[in-house]
């Protein structure tokens, strides 16, 4: 299958003059459901791109600090019609950290949200954002941008497009650079391991901040002219009724939001029936979850894989038995070089040796934004990006993740990979979720730790949890600290940051 190398732009031109009537995007209203076909889509972000690049000039960048909405994908789009450079900000950042962003990325404008969580992000915007930066209200930029039209020429494929934030899993976060061409042929390939029918809609709470939203869903359900239904935050329940509403055939979220549905009241009242896929990232699954998934929903579940820099290149296919999509990242999806290399070496790995996870695609990211010594760090002179995860690959391509470079334990010389011990615990009816780290011993040099989030209506004792833990698994591997918590400190695609987990040391 050869790459398209088609910009946004131009994949958008053309579905909108073959659906014009199709909803592009919905999204829950006050009392209703607001719906964007695509020919309205096209028209309002051909307005907005028009008065954008009238502000920051061709290539000029535009941030967006606010939650899901439908004028955030119209932002989106503006830019991609107009050749210019989106930005997202995530709306849970404090000031400090929302002005580092814009330090960084150095934005001509930066359209704003309303109220998010009790503040008010335009007036917060205004007491920080860089001298000479147009700010405007997001679902106003209509009274608050002066009209222009839009340049009616072709967008060059190769133009930078994202600067996307990058998680922030192991620290502050860097500015990833994806193209137009990149980006769009991201959210394509990433639709083929979900078999696309006819007329595709994807629900999800991911966030359009993240790439989850804004690249694979998005940009996906625009590859197959599909919907987009963006749920702005997770609320179980107005989940389930957004399936049922909109009848969505296929769902997108991390393990721990599809916990909170099935065990919510209204799970079982709920027609869920039209769903035929749920498309899991972030994070490994247990294989009882993805039974019960697949069971109680009557759905195939996919597992992906991906970060900020390579969006959506590893997943299971639909038809995979439990255990792989539990157990392994699946297989590296088209126009992905993939390799395992030692540490320290660099030499090749053999199957099913733990080595660092290497990916070379003209899909990664150009560049990390104004940091050539963070670029240089993990992407190799001949192109490979080094993702600092640990895998190991079999013969037949399928990835195992055994956890990031920097998670990995050395207790006395021992390398000790969390992800290993992640699974195996996860298995314990009390345990919804676990996280395992490394933690300072005086005389080990490192030991386990886990944090453990309890099941619903169930308390656990850390004895009780080492005990059977010992049962499981190697003596060295046993956590010898257990910390229960409420929930973790999460990224916005979900993932839990270890550097921030309570009492751990900061590094």
């Amino acid at each position: 299958m050869a790459l398209e190398h088609r910009s946004i732009s131009e994949v958008l031109r053309t579905t909108a003059a073959r659906y014009p009537d199709r909803p592009a995007v919905v999204m829950p209203g006050a009392d209703t459901l607001e719906t964007l076909s695509y020919a309205d889509l096209l028209a309002a972000a051909e307005d907005l791109g028009g008065r954008l690049r009238a502000i920051v000039g061709e290539g000029g960048r535009v941030a967006v600090w606010s939650p899901g909405a439908i004028s955030w994908l119209v932002t989106e789009y503006a830019c991609a019609l107009a050749g210019l450079v989106l930005m997202p900000i995530n709306p849970a950042l404090t000031d400090k950290e929302a002005t580092d962003l814009l330090d960084l990325g150095d934005p001509g404008v930066l359209l704003c949200g309303g109220e998010f969580r009790g503040t008010h992000l335009l007036e917060r915007a205004r007491r920080f954002a860089p001298t000479g930066t147009v700010i405007a209200e997001l679902d106003h930029w209509r009274d608050q941008l002066p009209a222009a039209p839009i340049a009616d020429k072709p967008v060059d494929p190769s133009l930078d497009f994202l600067i996307q934030p990058t998680s922030g899993t192991t620290g502050p976060p860097k500015g990833a650079v994806l193209t137009q061409s990149a980006a769009m042929e991201c959210g394509r390939l990433g639709m083929l391991p979900l078999e696309p029918r006819g007329h595709d809609i994807w629900c999800s709470p991911m966030p359009l901040h993240h790439v989850a939203g804004s690249v694979c869903i998005a940009l996906g359900m625009l590859s197959v002219a599909g919907t987009m239904v963006i749920q702005p935050g997770f609320d179980p329940g107005q989940a389930l009724r957004l399936i049922e509403a909109t009848k969505a055939t296929i769902f997108g979220a991390v393990p721990t939001i599809l916990v909170d549905m099935l065990a919510h009241p209204e799970f079982r009242r709920t027609d869920l029936s039209t769903l035929r896929v749920v498309q899991i990232g972030g994070t490994t699954v247990p294989p009882s979850l993805i039974r019960r998934i697949e069971a109680e929903l009557g759905v195939a579940v996919s597992v992906g894989y991906g970060q900020s820099e390579a969006p959506s290149s590893v997943m299971t296919a639909l038809d995979d038995p439990d255990d792989i999509k539990a157990q392994t990242l699946g297989r590296p999806l088209p126009h992905r070089e993939v390799k395992i290399v030692r540490s320290g070496t660099g030499e090749t790995a053999a199957c099913g040796e733990t080595g660092e996870f290497m990916i070379r695609s003209p899909l990664v990211m150009s560049r990390y934004l104004g940091d050539s010594a963070a670029t240089a760090e993990v992407l190799t002179d001949d192109g490979w990006l080094r993702t600092g995860d640990l895998c190991s690959m079999d013969r037949s391509g399928i990835l195992r993740i055994q956890g990031r470079s920097r998670e990995v334990i050395i207790r006395g010389g021992e390398n000790i990979y969390p992800a290993e011990i992640e699974h195996v615990l996860s298995a314990h009816e009390a345990i919804a979720e676990i996280a395992v780290a490394g933690v300072p011993d005086e005389r080990w040099g490192e030991s386990v730790a886990a944090w453990v989030r309890p099941a619903s209506g169930r308390t656990v004792e850390p004895a009780e949890l080492e005990s059977w833990a010992r049962t499981q698994l190697a003596s060295h591997k046993v956590p010898r600290t257990w910390t229960v918590v409420e929930d973790f400190p999460r990224t916005p695609s979900g993932k839990i940051q270890k550097f921030r987990l309570p009492g751990r040391p900061q590094a």
